[in-house]
């Protein structure tokens, strides 16, 4: 951070936000949540690209402009991006059904990243009330996909922050390892802070052969917690605030809730 100046991640080519920048609760608070971010993106003028995928948290608000400070491109549907040299397939957050997963395997077939609010169920999903909340559509969607992302990068479980490298297949042929990366930063359980910081990745552009094909070799590396977080400052990302008696558990059934009340 310059001295005295807004808080500044290191130089990068794409800057993600994979969801939950707003708050729950009136109209006017979630402007200002949307307001705030934009103001936090439009400061990282030295990172060209941003991307933000709506998350559970977040409004859908399609044909506008969110972000007009910052010019970040806004998600809430799942689209194909093509930024700094690199293939971005795009799945925001959705109740998906497993009739939407030919959809999705075709959105993330030849994708160099895949970018989603949702971690693959079973990989850094694990909640703190000891339930997997990943989604088993994406997962689905991506073992069935010919080629597998280099890179999967999700948030949405902040228990589940992390690295992972993960083999998207049914065990009858190999597959390229993904890198899964879990950039949750908010603290365990019910968020309400910020506790951790940015999470830098080198992904190599791939070589193009004879054909368009691409070349084996190129690969993802995550480097986590590079960006500290000064807490007494106000990095224009408030915690998410929860209205009582309206958050659900992630991964907890709506009947054990109701079960859990009436003890």
């Amino acid at each position: 951070r310059r001295e005295g100046g807004p808080h500044l991640l290191p130089d990068a080519d794409i800057l993600v936000h994979c969801g939950d920048f707003a708050a729950n609760g009136s109209r006017a608070r979630q402007r200002e949540s949307v307001r705030k971010l934009d103001a936090f993106l439009a400061d990282q003028a030295h990172i060209p690209h941003k991307v933000v995928v709506m998350g559970n948290h977040d409004p859908k608000i399609p044909g506008r402009t969110l972000f007009p400070k910052s010019g970040a491109v806004y998600a809430t549907t799942a689209r194909r991006l093509r930024l700094g040299g690199l293939r971005m397939a795009v799945e925001p957050f959705s109740r998906r059904s497993y009739a939407r997963i030919a959809q999705a395997t075709e959105n993330v077939s030849n994708a160099d990243v895949l970018i989603s609010h949702e971690p693959p169920h079973g990989t850094l999903d694990l909640t703190y009330s000891g339930t997997r909340a990943g989604s088993r559509a994406l997962r689905e969607a991506v073992v069935s996909a010919e080629t597998k992302p280099r890179a999967w990068l999700c948030g949405h479980i902040h228990e589940g922050r992390g690295l992972a490298r993960e083999m998207f297949d049914r065990g009858e042929s190999e597959c390229a390892p993904t890198l899964v990366v879990n950039a949750a930063n908010a603290n365990v359980g019910k968020a309400r802070r910020l506790v951790t910081g940015a999470v830098l990745i080198d992904i190599e552009r791939e070589d193009r052969g004879e054909g368009g094909r691409e070349r084996d070799g190129a690969g993802a590396d995550a480097w986590d917690q590079l960006v500290q977080l000064d807490t007494k400052r106000d990095l224009g990302l408030d915690p998410i605030h929860v209205r009582p008696g309206v958050r659900r558990r992630k991964g907890v059934p709506s009947s054990s809730r109701s079960r859990q009340r009436r003890k």
